[in-house]
C-alpha cells in the first residue's frame, strides 16, 4: 500500500482538493518540462532579461507547450496560436532594441499575450477574445497567476500518481542518489580541513572555488521559473478544454436615480472644470498670472498628471455603472447611455487641457522619455475613451475588452517604431542650443541625453563632442555627459558586462561600438576638467 503524502495547507490545500484526477505520465513529464525550462532560465537569464536570452526562453516555453498540446490534444487552435506568436514576437521586439520603461512593457506584453493564449487554449472564462468582457479578461489573469503559483502542488502530490512508478525503475537511481547525497558533504568538509591543516595536502588536493552566492542565485532563478512553469503548463494541458459556466455574481444594481445623481454629478463637476480651462486656453499666461501668480511651464507641470489621472478613472467608473446597471431595466440603460457620452464630451475637453499644459511644458523644458511615454499613455486613453463611446454606450460591451488590448498591444508596437529614445534626442538637439550664447537660451541638457538608451548614441556622441567649452560651467557638462557615455556603454563601465551573448541586442551593440570608437575623444573632453574622475581623463591602451 502506498504511503499518504502530506496534505498542504490554505491555498495549496484547496488547489489539491478541487484538482481534476489527470494520469501519471503525463503529469510526470510535465514535470519534467517544468525543470527543464528553471534549467534554461537559470543558463539564459540570470544575467538579465536585457537580450537575446530572453526570447529564446520564450521560444522554450511556447515550444514545450505545443509539444504536449499536440500530444494531448492533436493540435493548438488558431487564436491561442496566434496569442503565442505573439508573445515570442514581443519577447524578439524586446531584445532587438529595448530600455528603460520600454523594456518593462514589453516583457508585460509577452506574459499579457501568454495569459490570453491560456485564456483562449482552455475556453476558460471565454473562447475568444472577440466575446470577452474587461471582466473575463480579469478574471482569467487572476486564474493564470494562480496556477502558476500553486499549481505545482497537485501538480506533484496529486496528478503525478508516483504511486503507480514501478518500484525497480528506480531503485537504481535512488541509490545512487542517496550515496551521492551521503557522501559529498562528507568529502567537502573533511577535505576542507585537511587542507587547511596542511599546505602540502592542499596542494595536492585542489578544490574549485565555489561562490555560494551564485550557486544559490541560479538556484533561485531556475527553481523560481520551473515552480511557475509547471504550474501554468498543468493549467494549460492537463485540464481538458471546457467551457465551464462562472458563478453568478450577486451584485447590487443601480436604477435610474442612482445613475442620475452620481453620473451627473461628476459631469457638472466637469463642466465646471472645462468652463476654467477655456480662460486659460483663450486668456494665455496673462490670465494664469493674475489667477493663479504661476507662470505658464510651472501651471502646466501641477496640472498634466492629475488630469491624466482624471481620464484614467473615467474608465472604471463607466464600467462599474455599466456592470450595475440592469440589462431590463430600459429606463436606467437609457440614462446611462445619455450621461455616458456628455460625460465623454466633457472629458475629451479635459483630455485637450491636459495635452496642451504637456505640449506647453515640453516648449519651455524641452522633451523627456517621461513627457514622452505620458502622452503616449494619454494618446491611448483617448482611443480607449472613444473606442468605450462606440461599444459600452451603444450595448455591445463584449466587443470593449477586445479593443483595448489590441490597441495596447498597437500602441506599444507604434512606441518601437517611433524609437523613444532617438527621438527625445534629436528634438532637443534640434530645437536647443548646445551651449546658451544669451542670457535667456536655455541650453540643451547633454547628461540627460547621455543617459538615454543606446539608439540615441549615433546622435549623442557627436553633440558631445562637438560641445564647446566656453567656460569651466559648459566644460564641466561636457564632461559629465562623455563620462555618463563612458561608463555606460564603454568599456570603463557596463560595456563589458554587456559582451555577454545571453544580453546582446543589435541597437546596444551599435552603441557599444560607437562609444568605444570614440572613446579617446570623449576621455578628452575631461582633459583640463578639474575634480574629473581619473578613469575619464586616462586615454585607452
Amino acid at each position: 500500500m502506498a504511503r499518504p503524502y502530506p496534505q498542504p495547507e490554505s491555498v495549496a490545500a484547496r488547489a489539491l482538493e478541487v484538482a481534476p484526477r489527470m494520469t501519471g505520465p503525463v503529469a510526470r513529464r510535465l514535470l519534467r518540462d517544468a525543470i527543464l525550462l528553471g534549467v534554461a532560465a537559470s543558463a539564459l537569464l540570470h544575467e538579465g532579461l536585457g537580450g537575446i536570452a530572453f526570447p529564446v526562453w520564450v521560444a522554450f516555453l511556447v515550444a514545450v507547450l505545443v509539444a504536449e498540446s499536440r500530444r494531448r490534444y492533436g493540435g493548438i487552435a488558431r487564436e491561442p496560436m496566434l496569442w503565442l506568436l505573439a508573445a515570442l514576437g514581443f519577447a524578439i521586439v524586446h531584445a532587438l532594441d529595448a530600455a528603460g520603461l520600454l523594456s518593462a512593457l514589453d516583457v508585460l506584453a509577452t506574459l499579457g499575450c501568454l495569459i490570453l493564449a491560456g485564456i483562449t487554449l482552455t475556453v476558460i472564462p471565454v473562447a475568444t477574445l472577440r466575446l470577452a468582457h474587461v471582466s473575463d479578461l480579469v478574471t482569467g489573469g487572476a486564474r493564470a497567476v494562480g496556477n502558476a503559483a500553486v499549481g505545482i502542488v497537485p501538480l506533484v502530490l496529486h496528478d503525478a500518481d508516483w504511486s503507480t512508478v514501478a518500484p525497480s525503475s528506480g531503485r537504481g537511481a535512488r541509490t545512487a542518489i542517496r550515496a551521492t547525497l551521503l557522501t559529498l558533504p562528507l568529502l567537502l568538509v573533511f577535505g576542507a580541513l585537511l587542507r587547511s591543516a596542511d599546505p602540502m595536502f592542499a596542494a595536492l588536493l585542489s578544490l574549485p572555488p565555489i561562490d555560494a552566492e551564485r550557486v544559490l542565485s541560479h538556484l533561485l532563478i531556475g527553481g523560481f521559473f520551473a515552480w511557475i512553469s509547471a504550474g501554468w503548463l498543468r493549467s494549460l494541458v492537463l485540464q481538458q478544454p471546457q467551457a465551464r459556466p462562472p458563478r453568478p455574481l450577486q451584485l447590487p444594481s443601480l436604477g435610474a436615480i442612482e445613475i442620475g445623481s452620481a453620473l451627473g454629478a461628476v459631469s457638472a463637476l466637469f463642466a465646471l472644470f472645462v468652463a476654467v480651462q477655456l480662460r486659460w486656453m483663450f486668456g494665455g499666461e496673462a490670465v494664469v498670472r493674475a489667477t493663479t501668480g504661476l507662470g505658464y511651464a510651472e501651471y502646466a507641470r501641477r496640472g498634466f498628471f492629475e488630469l491624466v489621472w482624471v481620464a484614467v478613472l473615467t474608465i472604471p467608473l463607466l464600467l462599474g455603472v455599466d456592470l450595475l446597471a440592469p440589462r431590463d431595466d430600459v429606463r436606467a440603460r437609457r440614462r446611462f447611455r445619455r450621461l455616458g457620452r456628455l460625460l465623454l464630451a466633457l472629458l475629451a475637453v479635459v483630455v485637450a487641457s491636459a495635452l496642451s499644459r504637456m505640449a506647453l511644458y515640453v516648449r519651455f523644458y524641452g522633451l523627456s522619455l517621461d513627457r514622452l511615454y505620458a502622452t503616449a499613455f494619454m494618446l491611448w486613453i483617448v482611443a480607449v475613451l472613444a473606442w468605450l463611446a462606440f461599444t459600452m454606450l451603444r450595448d455591445r460591451p463584449r466587443l470593449f475588452a477586445a479593443g483595448v488590448t489590441v490597441s495596447a498591444l498597437a500602441t506599444l508596437l507604434v512606441l518601437h517604431a517611433i524609437r523613444p529614445d532617438r527621438l527625445v534626442a534629436s528634438y532637443n538637439l534640434e530645437r536647443r542650443p548646445i551651449v546658451a550664447t544669451t542670457a535667456g537660451e536655455r541650453p540643451v541638457d547633454l547628461t540627460h541625453l547621455a543617459s538615454l538608451g543606446p539608439s540615441a548614441t549615433s546622435i549623442v556622441v557627436p553633440a558631445v563632442l562637438r560641445a564647446p567649452a566656453i567656460d569651466s560651467a559648459s566644460a564641466s557638462l561636457r564632461c559629465d555627459a562623455a563620462t555618463r557615455l563612458l561608463n555606460r556603454l564603454g568599456e570603463d563601465g557596463d560595456g563589458r558586462a554587456w559582451s555577454d551573448w545571453r544580453l546582446w541586442n543589435p541597437t546596444r551593440a551599435r552603441g557599444l561600438r560607437i562609444v568605444r570608437a570614440h572613446a579617446d575623444a570623449l576621455r578628452g573632453a575631461c582633459a583640463n576638467v578639474p575634480g574629473a574622475p581619473a578613469a575619464a581623463t586616462q586615454p585607452r591602451r
